[in-house]
């Protein structure tokens, strides 16, 4: 949408969101919002930390200042191998990034699942 700006990890996941048809199927806007979840409905929101194990396709958030207060940070969850997450992100180190996380990272800010 012209005048209207997401972060790139955002919108990439906004893209693959579209793509495969999961915004359709969770009443996402094909629209700009900060938070991608914000208008998003059937969608249930686990914050990291708990018993929620992510699964493949889950929405992943991150807080890089590691005290949970704030998104900075979105990709989307591969799949889980022990007690480590593999996602996929864009802008992570500036590209598209295969990246992976212990379960119990202080980084990992909440999980979102539909």
């Amino acid at each position: 949408k012209e005048g209207c700006s997401i972060p790139w990890c955002a919108g990439f996941v906004s893209y693959i969101l579209n793509e495969t048809g999961v915004s359709e199927k969770i009443g996402l806007p094909k629209s700009c919002y900060a938070n991608l979840m914000n208008s998003a409905t059937g969608v249930e929101i686990h914050k990291a930390g708990g018993s929620y194990i992510p699964k493949a396709g889950d929405i992943i958030t991150f807080d890089w200042n590691g005290n949970r207060s704030s998104h900075d940070h979105i990709g989307i969850v591969e799949y889980v191998e022990g007690k480590t997450v593999h996602t996929i992100e864009g802008n992570s180190s500036n590209s598209i990034k295969r990246n992976t996380y212990s379960l119990d990272s202080k980084f990992i800010y909440d999980y979102a699942s539909y």
